[in-house]
Protein backbone atom coordinates (compact mmCIF):
# COMPACT_ATOMS: atom_id res chain seq x y z
CA UNK A 1 0.00 0.00 0.00
CA UNK A 2 1.15 3.02 -1.20
CA UNK A 3 1.82 6.20 2.01
CA UNK A 4 0.48 9.04 0.39
CA UNK A 5 -1.42 12.06 1.70
CA UNK A 6 -4.16 12.85 -0.69
CA UNK A 7 -5.03 16.63 -1.28
CA UNK A 8 -8.37 17.21 -3.19
CA UNK A 9 -8.09 20.40 -5.31
CA UNK A 10 -11.52 22.41 -6.39
CA UNK A 11 -10.29 24.70 -9.67
CA UNK A 12 -13.32 27.01 -7.98
CA UNK A 13 -13.42 30.49 -9.00
CA UNK A 14 -13.91 30.91 -4.78
CA UNK A 15 -17.17 32.76 -5.80
CA UNK A 16 -16.26 34.57 -8.34
CA UNK A 17 -17.75 32.53 -11.50
CA UNK A 18 -20.14 35.60 -12.34
CA UNK A 19 -16.48 36.98 -13.32
CA UNK A 20 -15.54 34.08 -14.94
CA UNK A 21 -17.79 34.58 -18.13
CA UNK A 22 -16.18 34.75 -21.59
CA UNK A 23 -19.89 36.42 -23.13
CA UNK A 24 -18.19 40.20 -23.75
CA UNK A 25 -15.08 38.99 -24.82
CA UNK A 26 -13.82 38.49 -28.31
CA UNK A 27 -12.32 35.43 -28.17
CA UNK A 28 -14.39 33.12 -25.95
CA UNK A 29 -11.68 31.25 -24.07
CA UNK A 30 -10.36 33.74 -22.59
CA UNK A 31 -10.93 35.27 -18.74
CA UNK A 32 -10.66 38.69 -17.19
CA UNK A 33 -7.28 39.19 -15.90
CA UNK A 34 -6.71 38.30 -11.70
CA UNK A 35 -10.65 36.45 -11.76
CA UNK A 36 -10.70 32.95 -11.60
CA UNK A 37 -7.95 31.84 -9.19
CA UNK A 38 -7.09 28.24 -9.01
CA UNK A 39 -8.32 27.65 -5.31
CA UNK A 40 -7.04 24.72 -3.03
CA UNK A 41 -9.51 22.86 -0.27
CA UNK A 42 -6.63 20.17 1.44
CA UNK A 43 -8.37 17.57 3.57
CA UNK A 44 -5.90 14.79 4.84
CA UNK A 45 -7.69 11.54 4.55
CA UNK A 46 -4.89 9.36 5.77
CA UNK A 47 -3.29 10.74 9.37
CA UNK A 48 -0.98 7.13 9.08
CA UNK A 49 1.10 9.06 6.71
CA UNK A 50 0.45 12.74 8.31
CA UNK A 51 2.17 15.48 6.06
CA UNK A 52 4.30 16.82 8.18
CA UNK A 53 5.90 13.83 10.01
CA UNK A 54 5.89 13.49 13.88
CA UNK A 55 6.50 10.73 16.13
CA UNK A 56 2.55 9.56 16.36
CA UNK A 57 1.81 10.01 12.77
CA UNK A 58 -0.16 12.96 12.99
CA UNK A 59 -0.54 16.93 11.69
CA UNK A 60 0.62 19.30 14.20
CA UNK A 61 1.51 22.60 13.14
CA UNK A 62 0.77 26.18 13.77
CA UNK A 63 -0.89 27.73 11.14
CA UNK A 64 2.27 28.95 8.83
CA UNK A 65 3.33 26.06 7.37
CA UNK A 66 3.57 26.56 3.66
CA UNK A 67 3.22 24.00 0.85
CA UNK A 68 4.38 25.17 -2.82
CA UNK A 69 1.99 24.33 -6.12
CA UNK A 70 4.55 24.94 -9.13
CA UNK A 71 2.38 25.78 -12.45
CA UNK A 72 3.69 25.31 -15.86
CA UNK A 73 2.38 24.64 -19.68
CA UNK A 74 4.64 22.07 -20.61
CA UNK A 75 5.31 18.52 -18.47
CA UNK A 76 8.72 19.80 -18.87
CA UNK A 77 9.06 23.39 -17.76
CA UNK A 78 10.19 24.86 -14.92
CA UNK A 79 6.67 25.19 -12.72
CA UNK A 80 6.14 28.63 -11.98
CA UNK A 81 5.70 28.22 -7.79
CA UNK A 82 2.67 29.60 -5.55
CA UNK A 83 2.72 29.68 -2.15
CA UNK A 84 -0.28 28.06 -0.17
CA UNK A 85 -0.57 28.09 3.51
CA UNK A 86 -2.14 25.52 5.67
CA UNK A 87 -4.11 27.15 8.05
CA UNK A 88 -5.74 24.30 9.76
CA UNK A 89 -5.05 20.98 11.52
CA UNK A 90 -7.21 19.39 9.22
CA UNK A 91 -5.12 20.43 5.99
CA UNK A 92 -7.44 23.80 4.68
CA UNK A 93 -5.44 26.14 2.90
CA UNK A 94 -4.94 29.45 0.92
CA UNK A 95 -3.30 31.54 -0.68
CA UNK A 96 -2.54 35.45 -0.98
CA UNK A 97 -1.24 35.00 -4.25
CA UNK A 98 -2.75 32.30 -5.96
CA UNK A 99 -2.51 31.19 -10.15
CA UNK A 100 -5.37 33.16 -11.73
CA UNK A 101 -6.59 30.91 -15.38
CA UNK A 102 -6.15 32.98 -18.13
CA UNK A 103 -8.24 31.05 -20.57
CA UNK A 104 -10.76 28.27 -20.15
CA UNK A 105 -8.40 26.44 -23.58
CA UNK A 106 -5.32 26.40 -20.76
CA UNK A 107 -3.67 22.94 -19.71
CA UNK A 108 -2.09 23.39 -16.88
CA UNK A 109 0.97 20.57 -15.34
CA UNK A 110 0.29 20.93 -12.11
CA UNK A 111 3.00 19.71 -8.94
CA UNK A 112 3.10 20.46 -5.26
CA UNK A 113 5.58 19.93 -2.53
CA UNK A 114 6.25 20.67 1.37
CA UNK A 115 7.80 22.30 2.61
CA UNK A 116 7.40 25.73 0.06
CA UNK A 117 10.90 26.29 -1.93
CA UNK A 118 11.60 28.35 -5.38
CA UNK A 119 12.03 24.40 -6.48
CA UNK A 120 12.66 21.16 -5.63
CA UNK A 121 16.02 20.44 -6.25
CA UNK A 122 18.33 20.54 -3.02
CA UNK A 123 16.90 17.95 -0.22
CA UNK A 124 18.21 17.35 3.17
CA UNK A 125 16.91 16.61 6.69
CA UNK A 126 18.07 18.20 9.81
CA UNK A 127 21.20 16.65 11.50
CA UNK A 128 19.93 17.45 14.81
CA UNK A 129 16.59 15.83 14.66
CA UNK A 130 16.20 14.96 18.75
CA UNK A 131 13.36 17.61 19.18
CA UNK A 132 10.36 16.75 17.33
CA UNK A 133 10.63 20.25 16.01
CA UNK A 134 13.93 19.24 14.09
CA UNK A 135 12.39 15.61 13.70
CA UNK A 136 9.49 17.83 11.70
CA UNK A 137 11.74 20.08 10.09
CA UNK A 138 13.52 16.92 8.45
CA UNK A 139 10.25 15.83 6.48
CA UNK A 140 10.30 16.16 2.61
CA UNK A 141 7.30 15.56 0.57
CA UNK A 142 6.02 16.33 -3.13
CA UNK A 143 3.49 14.68 -5.78
CA UNK A 144 3.84 13.97 -9.10
CA UNK A 145 2.90 16.10 -12.36
CA UNK A 146 -0.91 15.97 -13.26
CA UNK A 147 -2.54 17.66 -15.72
CA UNK A 148 -5.08 19.63 -15.31
CA UNK A 149 -7.68 21.39 -17.53
CA UNK A 150 -10.21 24.35 -16.59
CA UNK A 151 -12.96 22.08 -17.52
CA UNK A 152 -12.28 19.96 -14.39
CA UNK A 153 -13.46 21.49 -11.24
CA UNK A 154 -12.12 18.43 -9.25
CA UNK A 155 -8.96 16.61 -9.32
CA UNK A 156 -6.50 15.00 -6.41
CA UNK A 157 -2.69 15.08 -6.00
CA UNK A 158 -0.84 13.20 -4.02
CA UNK A 159 2.08 14.15 -1.65
CA UNK A 160 4.45 11.14 -1.46
CA UNK A 161 7.51 11.45 1.74
CA UNK A 162 10.76 11.73 -0.20
CA UNK A 163 12.79 10.99 3.00
CA UNK A 164 12.86 7.71 4.85
CA UNK A 165 12.17 6.54 8.45
CA UNK A 166 14.31 5.10 10.33
CA UNK A 167 13.38 3.62 14.02
CA UNK A 168 15.86 1.85 16.01
CA UNK A 169 15.04 -0.10 18.91
CA UNK A 170 17.66 -0.89 21.62
CA UNK A 171 16.07 -4.31 22.90
CA UNK A 172 16.01 -4.84 26.84
CA UNK A 173 18.73 -7.64 27.03
CA UNK A 174 22.92 -7.50 27.05
CA UNK A 175 24.09 -4.22 28.03
CA UNK A 176 21.21 -2.80 28.16
CA UNK A 177 18.96 -5.04 30.37
CA UNK A 178 18.86 -2.75 33.30
CA UNK A 179 17.68 0.28 30.94
CA UNK A 180 21.18 2.17 31.24
CA UNK A 181 21.95 5.08 29.09
CA UNK A 182 23.23 5.14 25.73
CA UNK A 183 23.52 7.66 22.96
CA UNK A 184 22.48 6.97 19.58
CA UNK A 185 23.33 8.35 16.27
CA UNK A 186 22.60 7.29 12.85
CA UNK A 187 26.59 7.46 11.28
CA UNK A 188 28.89 9.26 13.31
CA UNK A 189 31.48 11.40 12.80
CA UNK A 190 33.92 8.88 12.02
CA UNK A 191 31.61 7.09 9.56
CA UNK A 192 29.55 9.81 7.98
CA UNK A 193 26.14 9.44 5.79
CA UNK A 194 24.57 11.76 3.68
CA UNK A 195 22.75 14.58 4.41
CA UNK A 196 21.78 16.14 1.91
CA UNK A 197 21.06 15.32 -1.74
CA UNK A 198 18.91 16.69 -5.13
CA UNK A 199 15.81 15.17 -6.37
CA UNK A 200 13.95 15.18 -9.64
CA UNK A 201 10.30 14.40 -11.06
CA UNK A 202 10.66 10.72 -12.09
CA UNK A 203 8.34 10.36 -14.78
CA UNK A 204 4.79 11.82 -16.63
CA UNK A 205 1.98 10.54 -18.46
CA UNK A 206 0.04 13.16 -19.47
CA UNK A 207 -2.73 11.12 -20.52
CA UNK A 208 -3.38 9.42 -17.04
CA UNK A 209 -1.68 11.96 -15.06
CA UNK A 210 1.18 8.85 -13.81
CA UNK A 211 3.78 9.58 -11.50
CA UNK A 212 6.27 6.54 -10.77
CA UNK A 213 8.44 8.03 -8.44
CA UNK A 214 11.34 9.62 -7.16
CA UNK A 215 15.08 9.49 -7.23
CA UNK A 216 17.84 11.05 -5.06
CA UNK A 217 21.21 12.30 -6.24
CA UNK A 218 23.80 12.36 -3.27
CA UNK A 219 25.64 16.39 -3.50
CA UNK A 220 28.80 14.49 -1.38
CA UNK A 221 27.37 16.78 1.87
CA UNK A 222 27.68 14.31 5.01
CA UNK A 223 27.65 14.00 8.14
CA UNK A 224 25.65 12.05 11.53
CA UNK A 225 21.85 12.67 12.49
CA UNK A 226 21.02 12.81 15.99
CA UNK A 227 17.29 11.18 15.71
CA UNK A 228 14.40 11.88 18.16
CA UNK A 229 13.94 9.67 21.53
CA UNK A 230 10.48 8.18 21.91
CA UNK A 231 8.60 6.62 24.28
CA UNK A 232 9.45 3.00 24.17
CA UNK A 233 7.58 -0.40 23.71
CA UNK A 234 8.19 -2.68 27.07
CA UNK A 235 10.52 -4.81 25.28
CA UNK A 236 12.83 -2.39 24.24
CA UNK A 237 15.33 -0.10 26.71
CA UNK A 238 14.75 2.56 24.04
CA UNK A 239 13.73 3.84 20.80
CA UNK A 240 14.82 6.92 18.71
CA UNK A 241 13.15 8.07 14.79
CA UNK A 242 14.60 9.85 12.68
CA UNK A 243 14.02 10.80 8.71
CA UNK A 244 16.73 10.78 5.72
CA UNK A 245 17.33 11.04 2.46
CA UNK A 246 17.47 8.22 0.21
CA UNK A 247 20.79 6.76 -0.21
CA UNK A 248 22.70 3.37 -0.05
CA UNK A 249 23.96 2.07 3.70
CA UNK A 250 25.53 -1.16 2.49
CA UNK A 251 28.60 -1.57 4.47
CA UNK A 252 28.68 1.66 6.14
CA UNK A 253 28.54 1.50 9.87
CA UNK A 254 25.38 3.19 10.22
CA UNK A 255 24.15 3.05 13.21
CA UNK A 256 26.27 3.80 16.14
CA UNK A 257 25.44 3.01 19.85
CA UNK A 258 27.68 4.54 22.49
CA UNK A 259 26.99 2.98 26.56
CA UNK A 260 29.33 3.97 29.32
CA UNK A 261 31.89 5.63 26.90
CA UNK A 262 31.65 2.65 24.28
CA UNK A 263 30.42 2.63 20.77
CA UNK A 264 29.43 -0.20 18.90
CA UNK A 265 28.32 -0.43 15.27
CA UNK A 266 25.45 -1.98 13.21
CA UNK A 267 26.69 -2.11 9.76
CA UNK A 268 24.51 -3.03 7.19
CA UNK A 269 24.91 -5.60 4.25
CA UNK A 270 26.33 -4.22 1.02
CA UNK A 271 23.60 -3.15 -1.64
CA UNK A 272 21.41 -1.95 1.20
CA UNK A 273 19.44 0.81 0.44
CA UNK A 274 17.03 3.34 2.10
CA UNK A 275 13.97 4.28 -0.09
CA UNK A 276 12.33 7.30 0.13
CA UNK A 277 8.37 6.76 1.64
CA UNK A 278 9.42 3.61 3.47
CA UNK A 279 10.19 3.17 7.24
CA UNK A 280 12.65 0.94 8.55
CA UNK A 281 12.36 -0.34 11.83
CA UNK A 282 15.67 -1.90 13.50
CA UNK A 283 15.42 -3.74 16.43
CA UNK A 284 19.44 -3.69 17.75
CA UNK A 285 21.04 -5.71 20.78
CA UNK A 286 24.16 -4.99 22.32
CA UNK A 287 25.28 -7.80 24.02
CA UNK A 288 28.11 -7.78 26.91
CA UNK A 289 30.77 -8.04 24.48
CA UNK A 290 30.10 -5.17 22.42
CA UNK A 291 28.71 -7.01 19.78
CA UNK A 292 25.99 -5.65 17.90
CA UNK A 293 23.10 -8.36 16.65
CA UNK A 294 20.04 -6.69 14.31
CA UNK A 295 17.31 -9.61 15.11
CA UNK A 296 15.30 -7.79 11.96
CA UNK A 297 14.47 -5.60 9.68
CA UNK A 298 11.19 -4.36 9.04
CA UNK A 299 10.84 -2.58 5.93
CA UNK A 300 7.14 -1.01 4.52
CA UNK A 301 5.15 2.04 3.92
CA UNK A 302 4.75 4.50 6.72
CA UNK A 303 1.95 3.79 9.35
CA UNK A 304 1.79 0.40 7.42
CA UNK A 305 2.67 -3.25 8.15
CA UNK A 306 5.22 -5.81 6.08
CA UNK A 307 8.64 -7.18 7.80
CA UNK A 308 11.01 -9.53 6.87
CA UNK A 309 14.24 -10.76 8.49
CA UNK A 310 18.11 -10.56 7.79
CA UNK A 311 20.25 -12.56 8.78
CA UNK A 312 23.79 -10.46 10.21
CA UNK A 313 26.80 -10.72 11.47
Amino acid sequence: MKNVVHIFAFLSAMGLMTACTQADMTDNTLLPEGSCPLGLNVSITDNSAATRATPDGTWKGDGTESVAVGVSFEPSAKPTPYRYTVTGTDGSMTSENPYYWGSTSDNLYVRAWYPYAESLTSVGGNDDQSTEAGFQAADRLCSGIKLVQYANRQYDIELYHITAKVVVNLVREGVMADGREAIVTLGDARNPIYLYGSMYFLSFAPSIGDFSGFSADTDGETGFVKPLKVNAAGEYAATYQALLIPQDIGGKKFIAVTIDGVTCYYTPPVGTSLEGGKCYTYNVKVDTSGEVTVNSIEPGDWGYGGSYDLSTQ
